[in-house]
C-alpha cells in the first residue's frame, strides 16, 4: 500500500505532524494508507477531503483535531485507535457497505479518549514555527454528539457493530432530517401531517415531575430508557381538621407502564436524569393544535387541566391564580412575573356555586401506588400531617375512632 511521502511530514518528539497548521486539507488520489498521527495536534483543521483508494487510516492520524465533518470512503476496511478521538466531529461518514473495523491502542478507541470520550477543556500551549499558539479547545463526546451517516442497505448491520453502534444517531446517507419540535417554542400547525422521523427537545433541569402537553402520539417504548409518563386519574379533596371545609386536595397520578399516549392530551413527565433530551419517534403523526383540557369534577369543584400551545401570560397566571408544575411544584403565580410556556398545561379550579368553603389551600401530588407526597403548600403556614384509612381516606387525627389506620407508611391501632 501506498503511504504519503515522507517529505511532507517531519518526525518530532510527539509524532508526525503536518508542516504547517491549516484549516483544511485535500489528501492525495492515489493515497491508500493515511500513517500514524499524521494530522494529530492540527488544532486549526476543521476540514479534510479522504481519497477513493483509501483503505486504512493510522493510529491518532486526526486526534486533538479541529475536524467538525468526515466522509471516510467506501474501500476502507481498517481504522487504528484513536485516529479521530479529540475532535469536534458533529458528522461521520462511511461509505462501505462492511463496516470498518476499528482498533484499540494505548486505550484509545477510534472516537474516544483513555476517559471514555467525555466532554473536556484543554488549554493548548505550543509552538509552531516559532510561533507560540495560545488555544482554549472544547472537545465533546463524538457518540453522543455527532450523527453517524451509512449506506442505507448497511443501516441495521452498523447499528449492530462496534464501536458504531456506539453513536446515539445513525442514519442512512441521503435519509431526510427528521423533523424537530423544540419544548417552549409556540405551535400552530393547522393540518394533520405524518412525518418519517420527529424529534422533540426540551431540557430537565430536575428530575421532578413535570407538564407535558405535546402534539403527538407515543408509546412506552418511545420513552421507557429515559422518562417516566404518567396521567391524571384523578383529584381528590379532604377535610383533615374536620371544621367543615376542604383544607387538602390530592392529584393523583397513575404511572403508564405500557400501550401508549395519545395528542393534545395533558400528561405528567419525569426525566431519569437531569440534561437536554431528545425523544426520538419514526413513523409519527403530528396533529394539528388543538389546546384541550381534562375535567375531573366533583360535587364542589371543577379541575381543569388545560393544555396550551401558546403560553400563558404571567398576567393571566396571576389574575385566574392558575395552577402550574414548576420545579416539583404544583401552585398558582405570586406575581405576574411567572409566565407558563407552551407545550405545557394548567390547573384552573372552579368552585360550584361560588362557595368559597370548597376551595383548596392545600395541593398535593399521590402516585397510585406510593405513598401520598406533597407538591406545594400554597397558602397552609404549616405542613399538615397526613393519616390514612385503609380505604385510602385522609382522616382528622384529633377525633379518630378505634381502628387501624396508616401514618407516615406504618400501621396504628386505636384502642
Amino acid at each position: 500500500m501506498k503511504e504519503i511521502s515522507d517529505e511532507m511530514f517531519y518526525c518530532g518528539y510527539s509524532g508526525y505532524y503536518y508542516h504547517e497548521q491549516m484549516e483544511s486539507f485535500v489528501c492525495p488520489p492515489n493515497v491508500e494508507r493515511i500513517g500514524r498521527l499524521a494530522f494529530g495536534e492540527n488544532i486549526q483543521l476543521t476540514t479534510v477531503t479522504l481519497p477513493q483508494k483509501l483503505r486504512k487510516i493510522g493510529y491518532c492520524a486526526f486526534y486533538f483535531t479541529g475536524l467538525l465533518n468526515i466522509d471516510i470512503p467506501s474501500n476502507v476496511e481498517y481504522i487504528e485507535g484513536g485516529a479521530f478521538c479529540l475532535t469536534h466531529l458533529e458528522k461521520v461518514t462511511v461509505r462501505s457497505t462492511i463496516p470498518p473495523i476499528c482498533g484499540i491502542e494505548n486505550g484509545f478507541h477510534v472516537f474516544e479518549n483513555k476517559n471514555g470520550g467525555s466532554d473536556w477543556y484543554d488549554f493548548v500551549e505550543k509552538y509552531y514555527y516559532g510561533i507560540k499558539i495560545y488555544k482554549t479547545v472544547y472537545y465533546h463526546n463524538t457518540y453522543e454528539n455527532a450523527t453517524l451517516y451509512v449506506p442505507k442497505e448497511s443501516l441495521e448491520l452498523y447499528k449492530t457493530t462496534y464501536p458504531w453502534s456506539e453513536f446515539k444517531k445513525i442514519r442512512y446517507i441521503g435519509q431526510p432530517e427528521p423533523y424537530v419540535l423544540n419544548d417552549g417554542e409556540a405551535y400552530a400547525e393547522t393540518e394533520t401531517s405524518e412525518k418519517e422521523e420527529l424529534e422533540y427537545h426540551r431540557t430537565f433541569n430536575n428530575t421532578n415531575w413535570q407538564a407535558l402537553y405535546v402534539p403527538f402520539s407515543m408509546s412506552y417504548d418511545d420513552w421507557e430508557d429515559e422518562f417516566e409518563v404518567g396521567k391524571i386519574n384523578d383529584v381528590n379533596m379532604y377535610d383533615t381538621d374536620d371544621d367543615g371545609e376542604f383544607d387538602v386536595t390530592e392529584v393523583e397520578l397513575l404511572k403508564i407502564k405500557r400501550g401508549s399516549i395519545e395528542a393534545n392530551t395533558p400528561y405528567f413527565i419525569k426525566a431519569k436524569t437531569t440534561g437536554d433530551k431528545v425523544i426520538h419517534i419514526e413513523n409519527a403523526t403530528l396533529y394539528p393544535a388543538e389546546e384541550n383540557y381534562v375535567d375531573c369534577s366533583s360535587t364542589e369543584m371543577r379541575f381543569i387541566f388545560q393544555g396550551t400551545y401558546s403560553g400563558v401570560s404571567g398576567e393571566d397566571m396571576y389574575e385566574n391564580k392558575h395552577y402550574a408544575l414548576a420545579s416539583g411544584s404544583l401552585c398558582y403565580a405570586q406575581d405576574v412575573t411567572v409566565s407558563l410556556k407552551p407545550m405545557r398545561w394548567y390547573m384552573k379550579s372552579e368552585a360550584r356555586n361560588n362557595r368559597r368553603s370548597a376551595l383548596t389551600n392545600n395541593v398535593r401530588l399521590r402516585v397510585v401506588g406510593e405513598d401520598a407526597t406533597e407538591i406545594a403548600d400554597v397558602k397552609a403556614d404549616k405542613k399538615v400531617d397526613m393519616t390514612y384509612a385503609l380505604d385510602g381516606r385522609v382522616v382528622n387525627t384529633d377525633n379518630l375512632k378505634k381502628g387501624m389506620y396508616i401514618k407516615d407508611g406504618k400501621k396504628i391501632i386505636i384502642r
